[in-house]
């Protein structure tokens, strides 16, 4: 979000590494939110988690088609409402291996913090 804050869509375009970075940092999250199990995503079913995957696939593999629009307002508009998980809170409902069912674990919003914090 800190790679946005404060920058025009053009700017952000124009500047190779601001740009290159913002991308790593998205698909690297994106690819994140992927490896969060089942039970979590059932649990927390108010986040759309296909779009994740779908812009770390774009990014990834469709990096020539990248609109710098539409990943600029992704990290400073749906990042913040992706703020509220945290990493302790979901560490158990990440997968290990394919196929693996971990067990649910709380997710009290009062003890989370933001797991897309550096």
């Amino acid at each position: 979000m800190a790679l946005v804050e404060g920058v025009a869509v053009e700017d952000q375009a124009a500047d190779r590494i601001r740009r290159d970075t913002l991308f790593w940092n998205l698909a690297v999250l994106c690819e994140a939110a992927a490896q969060f199990s089942d039970a979590l995503q059932l649990e927390l079913a108010e986040v759309a988690w296909r779009q994740p995957a779908r812009l770390r696939n774009r990014i990834v593999h469709g990096y020539w088609s990248i609109e710098p629009d539409v990943v600029h307002a992704t990290a400073k508009e749906q990042l913040p409402a992706m703020r509220y998980l945290d990493h302790s809170a979901t560490t158990s409902h990440r997968q290990s291996r394919p196929g693996s069912t971990p067990t649910a674990t709380s997710t009290n919003p009062s003890t989370m913090r933001c797991v897309f914090s550096p």
